[in-house]
């Protein structure tokens, strides 16, 4: 656990840390924005589409909206002004305490649809390749238990970070008492 780095901004309620993952994007930045009834994981992809090339971004905002199709826990997201890319989990806690299970989930989540997806995100931005191709070629090397498969290398690091924001809404909750 000493190699899991993680900061904390208690004047914004925000968590910042980086995961290794095993795929072409090996490693995602996350950002945890933690209200008082409700927490969002952003996780940011390491590289984006060139907004100066029109035809990328279009295929990757096609292949946004494909990835996206029937996912039920969160979403990718395509920042049209500058290439950005992202995934987000958003988890509502209004009058209740998320459980370890429901932040470790958020957490894990946007990494294993990285692992997913980010051989298709890095194939339109490096291979000019179509939407299409690049969802097939991601999609196939799904895993058939991807809800539940926590990027490996990175399970025993992120717990000191989950118990952190486990812990930031026992303290919410204790005050608001």
């Amino acid at each position: 656990m000493d190699d899991w780095h993680y900061s904390f901004d208690d004047r914004n309620g925000t968590f910042q840390f980086g995961l290794n993952i095993s795929a072409k994007i090996k490693n995602i930045k996350y950002l945890v924005d933690v209200d008082e009834d409700s927490f969002i994981v952003y996780a940011y992809c390491p590289i984006g589409a060139d907004t100066d090339n029109t035809e990328m971004m279009h295929r990757m905002s096609d292949f946004v909206c494909r990835a996206n199709y029937g996912l039920k826990n969160g979403n990718f997201e395509l920042d049209m002004r500058d290439g950005e890319i992202r995934y987000k989990c958003y988890a509502d806690c209004e009058n209740t305490l998320p459980s370890i299970e429901v932040v470790r989930t958020s957490i894990y989540f946007p990494a294993v649809m990285f692992e997913r997806y980010g051989t298709g995100i890095a194939e339109i931005i490096f291979n000019n390749s179509t939407a299409q191709a690049a969802i097939a070629k991601s999609e196939g090397n799904m895993r058939s238990s991807a809800n539940n498969d926590a990027p490996q290398a990175s399970r025993a690091e992120a717990e000191a970070v989950l118990e952190k924001l486990a812990a930031h809404f026992t303290e919410n909750s204790d005050s608001s008492n």
